[in-house]
């Protein structure tokens, strides 16, 4: 069911994705992306992973699902403003870090980190539990 749910979040967030919004390249430093209110931000982008070759698409996807899992861990969504996005090794896999502000349920905001580990296998993202 958690997957199925997953899977259900992450191809709506996909299809949510409109041309204003932008995921980041290997070299970029900053790209576009809409907080919780449809209001386009500049976020910044650090690879730290420099010796591995992540392809644009597994970067886009990444990067997508990293943003979308943060803004679904606010219990305000509305509140999600992204702040920076950095990918860097981690023992042999990968680590995505999402810093964003947010508001608590209590209208309190505040600035939060999210972490997540993935592996890419095939072209394809498995995210583990951290």
């Amino acid at each position: 069911m958690k997957k199925v749910l997953l899977l259900l979040v992450a191809v709506l967030a996909f299809n949510t994705v409109n041309a204003q919004s932008t995921t980041p390249k290997q070299e970029s430093k900053t790209f576009k992306w809409k907080n919780g209110y449809d209001v386009e931000v500049v976020v910044k982008f650090t690879n730290l992973d420099k010796k591995r070759d992540i392809s644009d698409n597994v970067l886009s996807t990444l990067s997508i699902e990293t943003l979308v899992r943060s803004e679904y861990s606010l219990k305000n969504k509305l509140s999600f403003v992204p702040v920076s996005l950095t990918v860097m090794p981690y023992e042999g896999d990968i680590m995505v870090t999402v810093v964003f502000r947010g508001k608590n349920a209590y209208g309190t905001e505040s600035q939060t980190k999210s972490m997540f580990s993935c592996s890419i296998k095939d072209g394809s993202v498995m995210y583990k539990l951290m």
